[in-house]
């Protein structure tokens, strides 16, 4: 069985390919371009045949498109075509295979960021498609739509295509490299580009390009690398020259073969065993963690035949033909059903056994409090002290005492309201907050009092300026400039100058409720700063940057201070999103304004209104929030709606096509409130329970979006049990289980844990092997769990193993 997934590992390398033994081929993840070959441009997050009446011998997948080989050695592309690397002499996208360079016969095919290499029958070197650096090594860069021969008279055994640059090795075993040579990867012991070949190392038996680094093993089975990106590097990132020349890794070591990812590398040695190396945020490595580790075994005490490293994400096949699959699972890469995608177009419940009072989620973390007062954080880069810097797709609570009340996420930064009604922040705070949260000590930001003495009803966090109203209804801001001419905050005390500690706004009115606005990412420095407040009189005013008529005072001039939108109609709720503003009247009417990209108004059309326009008139409305370019609302019923942006699922209707009127989110449920981020969205239902959908690619939606483990493909996705690792510190996990012995029922088990979060649960036999997992969310209580499946197995004693953090108990099950 052959796979393989990408040639070159880029950034946008997230789909994957599968040549079955017996010749049938299979493709899954992201099909932008058509690069998955079934005449359709839709993503697919479980494998689809290809071609069903023809035999492959292999397929290789390059930057948004696939080249393969059938077996009588013909050669065929489809997929992204912009540079011409499919070779089909066009510049015209496929989404069904064509064949290239009739009338020839194909060994083996490359391919890379959009450049091809390939060797025929005969042995000859052919290169096409994008020539950036002279990556074709034809001594031009010359973009070229059908292959041309390189070193006419030579022959070749092994040819890989990195990003930018390429690597060969001749029939007599030496290496060969050319194209960009900024970071060294073309092991010359230079950064001098390269247009045509150049011998830098020999009696060579496998080569590998990685991005920026070169991987190689020599006739004897030692590792080489070079290049300066190289995860195989074993000294200083401080590299001297002589680390742009090959060097072996291990010393000692003997490897069968290397897979180059873009910045981590699988390597097989010749006893079979897997290891992996370098960059590990997504769980590339396979190992259990996202920690960034020398070579580790991944699941050790199994044997591997092939390997293939992406940009994120792998797969491998293991000696008994299984194949498994791990890493980042961008557009259903990874292709199991069991891991969720990057994008959520449906919503999902987020610790389904918890209800939530406050919740909050801006851009690549969210935060919420349970209705007991505790806070929560999940998503990338948390501003919480323990949490700090760290990603975490299951909601963590913050370790405190204190009650909370009101909690706002900003981009790099939290605030939340305690029961006492102070107000506390951590992490890059406007004003002067950010120094104070920050502790060189430990490298964390910590919790700091806005204002010690201060109460506070209500608080909105701005990319660059914050927003609260004190419990007298004072409205107050502050903040700090970015450091661009496009960044000045806009505080609302008449000026422009940043204010370091909070300074009232307005004096003498009293305010009911304020909304900050969010960036939109596609304009950040021009349309994201601004803001929007109702007074007890139920007027709405707004201030700060106008450019695409946000403010809805028909005009596009910024407003240093807050100015009445629409006088004489009273307002009971606003919110502002990147650059467009929903509000809604006291008689229950929806009304948008500001830009109209993706039809985020709701209006039908993507016409920009710089004035309140109505919208969804037959309806009366009682919560709207604006996303950056989308928008969620929930009528007086209880339906929630959503229009805009949807290429990420932030609309939740099931699809991710765009839309320039309101659509039904879950229309079968019943929803109590709902807020819009960048570009996912969080909701409650009547029961207090959290839902969230849209962008996931931090995990701030709360849900699981990588694989840390290998799971096999074709077995609905059940994950191979890897090393496990000794729990530290007492043990705050019990379990108990009945009946027991159990019979063809199953068995329920409970587990107690005075750290409520999320948790795994394992189902191993006799033997340790791993039968059935599935994740969970234990609360401080007790969980109860029915495990049905169990009574299907044959009799015999079994393991259950609950996972959580660094706790793990384990108990013993007899089945009759």
């Amino acid at each position: 069985m052959l796979i393989l997934t990408t040639g070159t590992p880029l950034q946008a390398q997230f789909h994957s390919l599968l040549v079955q033994t017996d010749g049938s081929l299979w493709a899954w993840g992201n099909n932008a371009y058509g690069q998955l070959g079934n005449g359709t441009t839709t993503d697919q997050a479980t494998p689809v045949r290809i071609d069903s009446g023809t035999k492959w011998k292999s397929a290789e997948a390059g930057q948004y498109y696939t080249l393969a080989i059938r077996q009588d050695g013909t050669l065929w592309a489809w997929g992204k075509n912009s540079a011409g690397q499919l070779g089909d002499g066009t510049t015209t996208n496929r989404t069904t295979p064509v064949q290239i360079a009739a009338g020839t016969k194909w060994i083996s095919v490359s391919a890379g960021t959009g450049h091809t290499l390939a060797i025929r029958q005969d042995g000859t070197l052919w290169a096409w498609g994008d020539n950036w650096y002279g990556a074709l090594g034809d001594g031009t860069t010359t973009p070229r739509p059908a292959p041309v021969q390189l070193l006419p008279g030579t022959t070749w055994q092994c040819v890989s295509a990195g990003d930018y640059h390429s690597a060969a090795i001749r029939a007599d075993g030496s290496v060969w490299t050319w194209g960009n040579n900024t970071a060294g990867a073309l092991g010359d012991g230079s950064t001098t580009q390269r247009r045509t070949p150049t011998k830098v190392a020999s009696n060579m038996a496998f080569v590998s390009a990685g991005m920026g680094y070169v991987a190689a093993i020599d006739k004897a089975g030692t590792l080489w690398n070079w290049g300066e990106q190289s995860p195989l590097k074993t000294t200083s990132p401080n590299l001297s020259p002589t680390e742009f020349r090959p060097y072996n890794f291990p010393a000692g070591t003997k490897w069968k073969s290397v897979s180059a990812g873009a910045q981590h590398c699988l390597m097989i040695k010749t006893d079979g065993t897997l290891w992996s190396t370098g960059y590990n945020s997504f769980g590339n490595l396979g190992i259990g963690s996202r920690d960034n580790v020398v070579p580790n075994e991944v699941v050790a005490g199994t044997s591997w035949q092939t390997i293939t490293a992406a940009s994120y994400h792998n797969l491998a096949v293991r000696q008994d033909g299984s194949v498994w699959t791990w890493g980042y699972n961008y557009a259903g890469a990874l292709g199991t059903a069991t891991i969720k995608t990057v994008a959520l177009p449906l919503p999902l419940a987020v610790a389904p056994e918890v209800a939530w009072k406050s919740y909050s989620g801006s851009g690549a973390f969210s935060a919420a409090i349970d209705t007991e007062g505790n806070l929560w954080s999940w998503g990338a880069s948390q501003p919480f002290g323990p949490n700090f810097g760290k990603w975490y797709v299951a909601p963590t609570k913050l370790e405190s005492t204190q009650q909370w009340d009101k909690v706002v996420t900003g981009k790099n930064y939290l605030l939340s309201i305690r029961h006492d009604g102070s107000l506390w922040a951590w992490g890059t705070v406007p004003g002067r907050y950010a120094r104070d949260s920050y502790d060189s000590k430990t490298d964390t930001y910590v919790a700091v009092p806005v204002v010690a003495g201060t109460t506070w009803r209500t608080v909105a966090a701005g990319p660059i300026c914050a927003w609260g109203i004190q419990q007298d209804s004072t409205l107050w801001g502050w903040g700090g400039s970015s450091g661009t001419t496009y960044t000045k905050p806009v505080v609302g005390d008449g000026t422009n100058q940043s204010r370091s500690e909070p300074v009232q706004l307005v004096a003498g009115s009293r305010w009911l409720q304020i909304s900050a606005s969010l960036i939109d990412y596609f304009e950040p420095y021009q349309t994201g700063y601004y803001a929007a407040a109702i007074r007890q009189d139920s007027t709405l005013w707004m201030w700060g940057y106008n450019a695409k008529g946000q403010l809805g005072m028909g005009d596009q001039g910024t407003r240093l201070a807050p100015e009445q939108v629409q006088p004489g109609t009273k307002w009971q709720s606003v919110s502002t999103g990147g650059n467009h503003t929903v509000a809604i009247a006291q008689n229950g009417t929806l009304w948008t304004w500001g830009s109209n990209e993706y039809g985020k108004l709701g209006n039908g059309t993507t016409t920009d209104s710089w004035k309140p326009i109505q919208i969804a008139a037959s309806r009366t409305w009682k919560v709207a929030s604006a996303g950056a370019n989308f928008t969620v609302a929930i009528d007086e019923d209880g339906k929630l709606w959503a229009w805009g942006y949807n290429a990420e699922g932030a609309l939740g209707n099931g699809s991710t096509i765009n839309s320039t009127i309101p659509q039904a989110v879950a229309s079968d449920a019943t929803w109590q409130s709902v807020q819009a981020g960048m570009n996912h969205a969080m909701a409650t239902r009547q029961d207090g329970k959290l839902w969230t959908w849209g962008a996931n690619n931090y995990g701030q939606a709360g849900q699981t979006y990588y694989s840390g483990v290998p799971v096999r493909i074709g077995t609905l996705g059940l994950p191979l049990a890897v090393r496990e690792n000794s729990a530290t510190g007492s043990n705050t996990l019990q379990l108990t289980a009945w009946p027991l012995p159990f019979g063809s029922a199953g068995v329920q088990v409970q587990l107690h844990s005075i750290q409520p979060g999320a948790a795994t649960v394992s189902l191993l036999d006799a033997a340790g092997r791993l039968l059935w997992q599935c994740p969970t969310y234990v609360r401080a209580t007790a969980t109860t769990l029915l495990l049905p499946e169990a009574g299907a197995l044959s009799a015999g004693m079994y393991f259950l193993r609950v996972q959580q953090g660094q706790q793990q108990a384990t108990m013993r099950l007899i089945h009759e």
